[in-house]
């Protein structure tokens, strides 16, 4: 029965180093994992970093060109009313040839009553 015990004990022993060594053997992939996973977010947060960064310049670009439209829009506005205008001066000279060619007339007409 002793040696009963003893066996019993030594395969006990025996199956706890295995345990432990399995456990070993477990912690080291799960470290392994762990430091891989460090790696991994790193890059993902450097590429995080590198994504914010071109989107803040496609913000800023994107502003630019919404201004730029803007500015487009606004030249277009007023060629409009240029135009309008110098069609509104055009029309405003014919009036004055007509006005003075009609104070030319009056004058020979006072002129030739005195």
């Amino acid at each position: 029965t002793l040696q009963k015990l003893v066996d019993e004990h030594t395969k006990s022993k025996r199956e706890l180093e295995n345990s432990i060594d399995r456990l070993k053997i477990d912690l080291t992939a799960k470290l392994e994992e762990n430091e891989s996973l460090k790696k991994s977010k790193s890059v993902i947060e450097k590429d995080h970093a590198d994504v914010t960064a071109i989107l803040k310049e496609k913000m800023a670009d994107t502003k630019a060109a919404n201004e730029i439209e803007q500015l487009k829009n606004q030249v277009m506005r007023l060629s409009e009313q240029m135009t309008y205008l110098n069609i509104e001066q055009s029309d405003l000279n014919d009036q004055l040839t007509k006005v003075e060619a009609e104070n030319t007339n009056l004058n020979k007409e006072l002129a030739s009553l005195k």
